[in-house]
């Protein structure tokens, strides 16, 4: 078909009409609006930006997969937790959250688990102590993941992990307190029987799984959930900012210092 000079298909593929700039303006101010009321209202802000992390990191180690191999090892080094470097990089302790292998399905199905958690979680508790759950709950399935590497012997001396499920393992933990606090208590034990099942079953017949952190993270999100609702007393009145300070600044430093007394005695 020729040209008529009315149609530029190179100039405008989508054939819609392209946005002013005070319109792309506009545009930009709604959804900042929005933003910030979802942010004041409740909404799962901090879930997104957790994701949008995530993502983040797996397309800078995608890119340099297929760019630069060299660089990629470098990347990973930096950030990926091992077993014989975590006390020369202590960091890679919280930075493992973020990272995940290139297989696409890795990041696919545990960022849909961690959208799915902080739907409820982020609303019940808030932005900053949602955020403290999944790096205290990280934090814990690092933890857990080294104690078990270093236990094995000079067989896992350089063992890695990588990949945020140990964190939203510990998110799964603080939705099973939640939900048996709750009336359905029955919705509880099934969720409890499906996660029994994906930490044994890997353990039994998988290889390359770091079910030590999945059960790591999922036991310091359900015991720092249950001393969220049930810890002391005299406690239970205080905001719940207060009481995530508490008990999730506590755990984090008795996780540092079980990390640190381990790699010291070596």
């Amino acid at each position: 078909m020729a040209y008529n000079g009315n149609q530029n298909p190179f100039e405008n593929p989508s054939g819609r009409p392209r946005k002013s700039k005070d319109e792309r303006r506009q545009s930009f101010r709604v959804r900042r609006r929005k933003w910030l009321y979802e942010w004041r209202n409740g909404g799962t802000n901090m879930t997104v930006i957790l994701i949008a992390l995530c993502v983040f990191f797996w397309l800078i180690a995608g890119i340099l997969y297929f760019t630069n191999r060299p660089a990629l090892a470098v990347y990973e080094s930096a950030f990926v937790l091992r077993s014989d470097q975590s006390l020369a990089h202590p960091w890679t302790l919280l930075t493992v959250l973020f990272m995940h292998s290139i297989d696409i399905s890795h990041i696919f199905f545990n960022m849909v688990s961690l959208y799915l958690a902080g739907l409820s979680l982020e609303r019940m508790l808030g932005h900053w102590e949602f955020l403290a759950l999944y790096l205290v709950s990280g934090l814990g399935a690092s933890v857990a993941f080294l104690l078990s590497a270093l236990a094995s012997g000079p067989s896992s001396a350089v063992a890695s992990m990588i990949g945020a499920s140990g964190a939203i393992f510990g998110l799964f933990g603080a939705m099973v307190v939640t939900a048996l606090k709750s009336p359905g208590r029955q919705n509880a034990w099934s969720m409890v029987v499906f996660l029994g099942l994906i930490l044994v079953v890997p353990m039994l017949f998988g290889s390359g799984v770091a079910w030590q952190a999945h059960l790591g993270g999922f036991a310091v999100g359900a015991l720092l959930s249950w001393l969220m609702t049930d810890g002391v007393p005299s406690l239970r009145g205080k905001s719940i900012g207060f009481r995530m300070g508490l008990y999730g600044g506590g755990m984090a430093l008795l996780l540092l210092a079980i990390w640190l007394v381990r790699v010291l005695t070596i």
